[in-house]
Parts: structure tokens; sequence; C-alpha cells
């Protein structure tokens, strides 16, 4: 229980607790070979017979157990060692202030929070594990300099990038919603708006000399046609403003999702609102919805019919 306690309050993660028989080698050695449909665990960058052979079939086992309807998406495995990057414990992290201070465990004032000026949520991920995680490859750590150099001596490039970056979407999250089917509209146009600004990200790109940036560059994969297939399929100003016994939604939101109705609120401000507006506009329970739309997302609590 210690160790649990420890682990929550270190990694602020759920703890999945797994009987002894899920660490048996064999049967996760098999799942592993079945699941990249290679002969030997080596060939994906394993060792045999060794406990990362084990943890990581654990790991897939929780992922096939969890994913929609057995599927998961795995196609490789990136296995790091100790001389990648510099050990520091959780006692090191602390005491330099890496991440949060001492005194008041707030970012403000950490090494992170000097260096952190970036523009996605993507973005702030990555540069706390570059803090947490020093570069011990020389060849590594000039690749990167490298690239800080260019854009750090390039004002108009980097002011460029810094600017199509803002209002990007977390699609890493994203993309994880949609792998295990629980995106909503909301998610998937988010992810348009996002694919949209790739093209331009690219262009920009095209220019540079560094290899570390020239990498990205190629690695960048503008979506266009998803982001048509997505555009095409759902229209976030499909219809005008309605009201909604207890609540309201325009035409401005990003995505409309009516969920079940608040039937106190209903009851409460039934008879005002009622009055006041055109019957035409209200979506009230067993009722027949007469707008011109194409799409609209239901709970499926929600006791409606709709008619185009």
């Amino acid at each position: 229980p210690l160790v649990w306690e420890f682990l929550e309050r270190t990694f602020q993660g759920l703890i999945t607790e797994r009987e002894e028989k899920y660490f048996d080698y064999n049967p996760n050695e098999e799942l592993i070979l079945k699941h990249f449909g290679v002969v030997s665990v080596e060939n994906v960058g394993l060792v045999k017979n060794s406990a990362l052979c084990t943890a990581f079939g654990v790991v897939l086992t929780y992922l096939y157990e969890t994913g929609v309807n057995g599927h998961i998406s795995v196609n490789e495995i990136n296995v790091y060692n100790d001389s990648q990057y510099m050990r520091l414990d959780i006692t090191a992290v602390r005491n330099l202030e890496l991440c949060e201070t001492m005194r008041s465990k707030s970012k403000k004032g950490s090494l992170l929070w000097v260096l952190d000026k970036t523009k996605t949520a993507m973005g702030k991920r990555l540069i706390s594990n570059w803090v947490k995680q020093p570069l011990l490859n020389i060849p590594a750590i000039n690749l990167r300099q490298n690239a800080v150099e260019e854009l750090v001596s390039d004002v108009i490039l980097r002011g460029e990038i810094s600017e199509n970056l803002v209002g990007i979407r977390d699609i890493e999250r994203i993309m994880t919603k949609v792998v295990y089917g629980s995106a909503n509209a909301k998610d998937l146009l988010n992810l348009a708006f996002t694919a949209e600004k790739f093209p331009q990200i690219k262009g920009i790109l095209s220019g540079v000399n560094c290899r570390m940036l020239k990498e990205i560059y190629n690695e960048i994969d503008t979506l266009e046609d998803i982001s048509s297939l997505i555009t095409d399929a759902i229209d976030p100003e499909a219809c005008d403003v309605v009201n909604i016994i207890g609540c309201k939604f325009s035409v401005g939101d990003d995505c409309i999702a009516i969920k079940s109705s608040k039937i106190d609120m209903a009851k409460k401000y039934y008879q005002l609102i009622y009055q006041k507006q055109s019957p035409d506009n209200f979506l009230q329970p067993n009722t027949v919805i007469k707008i011109k739309i194409d799409k609209v997302l239901l709970n499926q609590e929600q006791k409606v019919a709709i008619a185009n």
C-alpha cells in the first residue's frame, strides 16, 4: 500500500493492480510476437527473456483489454537506455527546481517556467520531458543546438512559426480519442482546424537549413484529405440560434451537442421563456425539430425526432 501511495503521489496517475500470472514471460512473449507478426522479440528491439519484454507484454495486454473491440494502435517500439539521458531521480528533480519550486510547489520560478514559451499543449509536454531528461548523446545535443541556433538567428522564421502554432489543438489527445472511439464532433472539428494550419507551417519550414528542422519538415503530413473529409461531414454552423428549455446555444459555438434536458430548470423557466419566444425556436422533449439542418448530435437520453 505504501508503494501505491508513493507512485500515485509522485506520478499523479492511476495504478491498476494485476495478478502475478500477468507477469509470466511466455504468454507475454507470445502476445508480442502475434501483435507485431514477427518470429523473435529481437526484431522489434526487445531482448529475449528480459524484464523489459515481460513489462511490455503486460502493457499490451492492458491496451487490448481497454481498447475498443480489442483494437489498438501500436506499430513500433522505441527503446532507450540510460546512456541516452542523464539519470535524475525524484530528489534531484525537486532540489534543482526543474519543474516546480521547492517552497510553493508551483511552476513559476522553476527552470521549466523560464524555458517554456511553447504555444501548444504538445509543445509543453515535450519541453517538460526535455528538461527532466537531459541528453547525454553528443550528436543528439548538437542536432538540437543547431536547430535552436537557426531559430534564434532567424527572427522572421521564428516569428512566423510561433504565430501559426497559436490555436493549434492537442491532436495527440484527440487522436487517442479517435483510436478508442470516444472522439465527438467537436474533437474532429478541432482536428480539422489544426490540419488546416499544417500546409502553411510546412511551407514556412521549406527553406530551413539544419538537419533537425529538415526532418520535422519531411515528417509533417498536411492531412488535407482528413480535413476535407471532416469539414464535408460536419457543419458547426448548420442551424440558427435555438432555445432549449434550460439552456441556449448558437452557431457561434465550436460544435453543437444536445444533451438531456434539465427538468428542474425547465419547470421553473418554461412559462417565462415560452411566452416571450416563438415556439418554433424551442426544443422540448418528445417534439419534432423543424429547422433546416443537416446534422445534430443528440445525447441518447434526449427523446426527440428530427425533420429537415
